[in-house]
């Protein structure tokens, strides 16, 4: 049995009638493709059903369709053979889709849309009252209240009258009857005062407690000064090393040269002076053997033997390869476009009506790290839906942080099925990349796309 994938699902929510008995639809669209990466021809049976969790949890409600799918695309609508209970979205607050094609596992679930949930607005009959209580129980916002229906009322405002606080005028300020106002004369005193003409003038008014900031004062002219410092000498304390407390035994004599901190150079090691080195002669000597050419050495155990293990990279210069795991990508930085991967290919979809843009590294062997690598030729294989189409291809690199530099590009447009390819001879950088911009005239087009990069070392 051919393996189906499900690319794309999407749950939209079916216009409902008012009618409470209407029956519920909730439409569903994919894109299914086979083992390779082609899109399915023909009718399939697909198994719906819709479940309280992404894994597990219980099955609400199931039906088997027979789905008719034209080049990939299929549109089902569930509840079309059996009854899709609306209470069903009413009293569970998330529901899950499963879909299962033929003999196929049932794949990932898909969490339904939230606008799927506003098909139980046939359970809003009791709009015309509000919690079964009717609107005539309650005030329109015209409706006036008396003052004698208000509850929790302060206790001092229960008279109707705000009498209780009482306000005196404080310093610049006059009270008469219940107006408060400036006391313009306490004002305009505080403002008065006498100006100064000169530095010298301002001076002669002050006391000898201010100076200017040039001033310097003098020693004999400080308060609170420590004893120790009176004479203005901090000589007065001296220290000796019989007088230290708590000095070791082995420093006791003052001198670093007790036996328990002397050194001797052991096996694989001299002595020179006071400098300890490794001795090579003593050390290299242990390893016996070799390994041929095309081996190297894995262990060396501890009386010298090598295990000696073949090569990894026997690469020599001149070699080519290529590879096809080049993945696209999108960073959403400009729409919603977004990506499935499957057996070395990539579906784009832009996902509205207009451009998608889509990127992917060019990545090498391990083997080949490090090494002076060239890219030759960037084959581009494509398969897009009809009305989407590659606009601009790029190669480029980064050359900062955030910013790239284009090293080539191709503005040929490229629809339907077919290859091209990006010739670029040139060397590689970790940094290189392709970026596709794609144009689409229908928000569920899509374009199958699969990259090889060959190299040279």
């Amino acid at each position: 049995m051919r393996g189906i994938l499900l690319v794309a699902a999407a749950c939209l929510l079916v216009a409902l009638p008012a009618a409470a008995d209407a029956p519920a639809y909730l439409p569903v669209q994919g894109v299914l493709a086979d083992d390779e990466g082609a899109p399915v021809d023909g009718e399939v049976s697909i198994r719906f059903a819709l479940y309280t969790a992404e894994l597990g949890g219980t099955e609400l409600w199931f039906e088997t369709q027979t789905v008719l799918v034209e080049d990939g695309l299929f549109t089902a609508y569930l509840g079309d053979e059996t009854a899709l209970g609306l209470e069903l979205f009413r009293d569970h607050g998330v529901v899950w889709l499963g879909v299962k094609v033929d003999t196929d596992p049932e794949m990932n679930r898909f969490q339904v849309a939230t606008t799927g949930f506003a098909a139980f607005a046939q359970y809003a009959g009791d709009a015309a009252s509000l919690g079964g209580t009717p609107a005539s129980e309650y005030r329109t916002t015209s409706s006036t209240v008396d003052w004698t229906e208000l509850a929790g009322v302060p206790a001092e405002l229960a008279d109707g009258l705000d009498a209780d606080t009482t306000y005196s005028a404080g310093a610049g300020l006059t009270l008469t009857g219940t107006e408060f106002a400036a006391d313009q004369a306490a004002v305009e005193g505080w403002a008065r005062g006498a100006c100064y003409d000169t530095v010298a003038e301002l001076r002669a008014e002050l006391d000898t407690v201010y100076a200017d900031a040039a001033h310097v004062h003098g020693w004999s002219t400080l308060t609170g000064v420590p004893a120790g410092f009176a004479d203005g000498v901090d000589d007065d304390t001296t220290y000796d090393w019989s007088t230290l407390p708590g000095i070791p035994a082995g420093f006791a004599d003052g001198v670093d040269d007790d036996t328990n901190t002397t050194y001797t150079a052991g096996s694989g090691l001299a002595l020179t002076g006071t400098q300890f080195s490794a001795d090579t002669a003593v050390v290299q000597a242990r390893v016996a053997g070799t390994c041929a050419a095309g081996s190297s050495i894995r262990v060396i155990d501890a009386a010298g033997n090598v295990t000696c293990e073949t090569d990894d990279d026997t690469a020599a210069p001149g070699t080519a390869f290529s590879t096809s795991d080049i993945r696209f990508y999108t960073n959403h930085h400009y729409h919603s476009e977004y990506v499935h991967y499957y057996a070395n290919t990539s579906y784009l979809f832009p996902a509205l009506i207009g451009h998608g843009y889509f990127y992917a590294s060019l990545p090498i062997p391990d083997t080949f790290a490090g090494r002076d690598v060239r890219v030759g030729t960037v084959t581009i294989r494509h398969n897009c839906s009809t009305g989407e189409y590659i606009d601009t291809s790029y190669l480029w690199s980064d050359s900062v942080v955030g910013s790239q530099i284009v090293r080539m590009a191709d503005a040929t447009d490229h629809s339907g099925t077919g290859s091209y390819s990006l010739v670029f001879n040139n060397t590689f950088s970790p940094s290189l990349g392709i970026a596709l911009y794609l144009t689409a005239d229908d928000a569920a087009g899509y374009c199958m796309v699969s990259a090889t990069a060959d190299y040279s070392y």
